[in-house]
């Protein structure tokens, strides 16, 4: 792929990411200066030498009135989150209950084991919590299309996590190889 394709892909996510965020914005703008519009326009034709009838100001009047009200309702939407994301996010941390709680039990039962079973419970726990570390970070990721800052924290707590895990990883490697 050519480096002017990708500068265009790159600029088109950046342009849908923006519109994303700020379409709200964006109508209530254009529905404010509608308002605006027909407000002046109604108030330059009153002066007029034969204004319009009652009637037809009356209509523009109540059209800016639907203009302000339409640009309020979507001025209010703007930066909102939308109901699917607290969904999938109480979704997530229930299921995240649920393995915590599993694992809590796996952890108890591991009271009476020899050290060969335990050793290999132990692995196991470990790799459940790696999946739950995952899973809850993933519950924040949720909320981060709407705060920029719990974005960029998000990604410092991904990479602490994978350098975690690599440590753990090389530990784990450094004891097997010493057995």
């Amino acid at each position: 792929m050519s480096d002017t394709s990708e500068k265009f892909q790159q600029a088109g996510k950046i342009i849908r990411k923006v519109w994303k965020r700020s379409a709200h914005r964006v109508g209530g703008v254009i529905l404010f200066l509608l308002a605006l519009s027909t407000t002046i326009y109604t108030a330059a034709n009153a002066s007029r030498e034969e204004p319009p009838t009652s009637e037809f100001s009356v209509l523009l009047v109540l059209l800016a009135g639907a203009f302000q009200l339409g640009s309020i309702a979507l001025f209010s939407r703007s930066g909102r989150p939308d109901d699917t994301h607290s969904e999938a996010s109480v979704r997530r941390l229930v299921n995240l209950t649920y393995r915590t709680q599993d694992l809590s039990n796996s952890a108890q039962e591991a009271k009476g084991m020899d050290v060969a079973t335990m050793r290999s419970a132990l692995l196991d726990l470990s790799a459940r919590l790696n999946y739950i570390a995952e899973d809850t970070l993933a519950s924040v990721e949720d909320w981060t299309s709407f705060n920029g800052a719990a974005e960029r924290k998000v990604k410092e707590l991904n990479q602490e996590a994978r350098q975690m895990r690599e440590e753990e990883i090389t530990n784990e490697e450094n004891r097997n190889a010493a057995n």
